[in-house]
């Protein structure tokens, strides 16, 4: 393909011959009083030298040209060639389904043979909390199985929130790995497990080892509550300053276990899990609302109820209220 700006060289090249040709054509034109209008004795050697000599320049000068132009647009026509190679790269390696690396956002972090070791018994082992068909479930009344079951919708729900807060990473590569899961991909199958078990993308294992399942990505001071880039001499810095602009109220905010920190362009804002994960919060709520109209037991759907209020209000008091109200549960069924 020839380009807008590779015409306009071929142009500039065609200019360039025109050019020589025209005046090696008016120096052939030239006529014997031409010659011999130079100075008082000058000899027709000499003026012939001079016109061949003019001659040669401009000859010289139009082979520069010519040099210049033609090497351009060779840099030019093998800068597409190289953009063309390097498309079709993209394109092979987008069809590329290898287990052990991947296009994409992120590498995995241990090879599979690391994974199939860390899948054993030996490193991961399964504990079952509740079954369908266990004794614990089957004697619960009708309505506890409900709520039961509206609790568990609510328990998902705030795992999700829980990903988010541990690292600002856990969600998208959650999606990531269950995008390649559907490619056939066996890394990420592997890696999933041991995602879903140590729930995260970083963890520590029996021995205390730290377990980073995506290059290059370890665990921020911050987690997921402050900015990833955000350094403890940064942060410091930051609420120095803004305590110094009487900014006192936005600097106790962004310091309380209540808030998630976002940047502010030089300085930093806070704002309150309740509203951060509003959508989310209130679905809890719902499940919540709905677990407390069926449960039979009286004092937990009370409990129910105010932590359904404390989690639609971003108010520290109804949360002291659900808490207290925990605290005095007793034989309940659920």
């Amino acid at each position: 393909m020839i380009y807008n700006y590779q015409k306009y060289l071929f142009l500039l090249l065609i200019l360039v011959f025109n050019f020589i040709i025209n005046i090696k054509m008016q120096f052939e034109k030239m006529s014997a009083e031409e010659l011999f209008s130079g100075d008082v004795g000058e000899t027709i050697e000499e003026s012939c030298f001079k016109k061949n000599l003019k001659t040669i320049i401009f000859i010289c000068c139009g082979i520069i040209i010519i040099g210049v132009v033609a090497v351009l647009l060779i840099l030019l026509l093998n800068r597409d060639s190289s953009n063309v190679k390097r498309d079709d790269s993209k394109d092979d390696k987008s069809d590329d389904k290898s287990d052990n690396k991947t296009v994409s956002k992120y590498d995995f972090g241990l090879s599979i043979e690391e994974l199939e070791k860390r899948k054993n018994e030996a490193y991961l082992g399964t504990i079952v909390l509740l079954q369908a068909n266990s004794t614990e479930f089957a004697n619960l009344q009708e309505g506890d199985k409900k709520a039961l079951v509206h609790l568990v919708k609510a328990g998902a729900i705030l795992e999700k929130i829980e990903l988010r807060l541990d690292d600002h990473h856990n969600l998208p590569f959650k999606e990531f790995l269950e995008e390649e899961i559907k490619k056939d991909n066996k890394s990420a199958k592997l890696t999933k497990v041991l995602f879903d078990a140590q729930k995260g993308i970083n963890a520590v294992d029996k021995m205390s080892n730290e377990i980073h399942l995506a290059k290059n990505h370890t665990t921020k001071p911050g987690i997921g509550v402050y900015p990833e880039d955000l350094t403890k001499e940064e942060f410091h810095k930051i609420l120095i300053k803004m305590l110094k602009e009487n900014k006192t109220k936005e600097v106790r905010n962004i310091t309380s276990q209540r808030s998630i920190v976002e940047r502010d362009g030089e300085y930093l804002k806070s704002t309150d899990y309740v509203d951060y994960f509003k959508e989310d919060f209130s679905k809890i709520a719902d499940e919540s609302e709905a677990a407390s109209k069926v449960s039979t037991n009286k004092d937990f759907n009370e409990f129910l109820e105010l932590q359904v209020k404390a989690l639609r209000t971003a108010d520290p008091k109804l949360d002291a209220l659900a808490d207290i109200k925990w605290a005095q549960l007793q034989d309940t069924p659920l």
